[in-house]
């Protein structure tokens, strides 16, 4: 009797291990999203993935395995993917899912035209309108770039955005004439910016002031 309860207890046991008798696996585990579809991330700033869970019928969770595909490039304004993906143990694999992330200048409100005054301080007072148009830079964070600056459409002047200054570093500037230095500094707010700058050629120096007005959209 002992016998018979031991060969009975073996042939169940062995039963469990045989792979012809074990019941098949064949549903894929689900992978989950943590936070948003849709994120942005600075210029030149690292980024912060939330994440995602994935759990399976009979491995149960399995997050560990997830691997992500991604073309992110943080230094560069985009539109990019993180493809999240994972396997269980039986070889079975879960749907993909995308996280879009997009890449943003951090001053991008500010793009836009504006209307400019640009007035000599010393030694001149002369006066001048224009208009002209704002961007961002694509792959430094705070940069923008004024192109037509002064009311001359070959004048591209950089200048940089920290809270609400605007800092036109030191650059040269060519032109027809050969050339000038620009910098100087002001104040930036949605809708108007005011700053000193000097102008630098091999015989003067020119101080002015310029005063640009956002031109609502539309």
């Amino acid at each position: 009797m002992n016998t018979y309860r031991l060969l009975s207890g073996m042939v169940i046991l062995l039963w469990g291990f045989l792979p012809g008798c074990r019941e098949k696996d064949d549903i894929p585990p689900v992978i989950t999203l943590k936070g948003s579809g849709y994120m942005t991330t600075e210029l030149n700033q690292p980024f912060s993935d939330p994440g995602v869970t994935a759990t399976d019928d009979s491995d149960g969770d399995i997050t560990s395995r997830v691997y992500v595909e991604s073309d992110l490039d943080i230094d560069r304004v985009g539109i990019y993917n993180h493809v999240y993906r994972v396997t269980d143990q039986s070889g079975n694999t879960a749907n993909p899912l995308v996280r879009e992330i997009e890449v943003v200048n951090g001053s991008r409100q500010y793009e836009g035209n504006y209307n400019g005054t640009d007035k000599g301080m010393f030694p001149d007072a002369d006066s001048l309108a224009f208009s002209t148009y704002l961007r961002f830079d694509s792959t430094l964070n705070h940069r923008m770039i004024f192109s037509g600056f002064g009311g001359q459409s070959g004048w591209v002047v950089m200048a940089d955005i920290s809270g609400g200054l605007m800092i036109i570093p030191f650059q040269v500037i060519q032109d027809s004439l050969g050339g000038f230095n620009i910098q100087g500094a002001g104040t930036v707010s949605d809708t108007l910016i005011e700053m000193n700058y000097t102008r630098e050629t091999e015989t003067e120096i020119l101080l002015r002031n310029a005063v640009f007005n956002k031109i609502p959209k539309g």
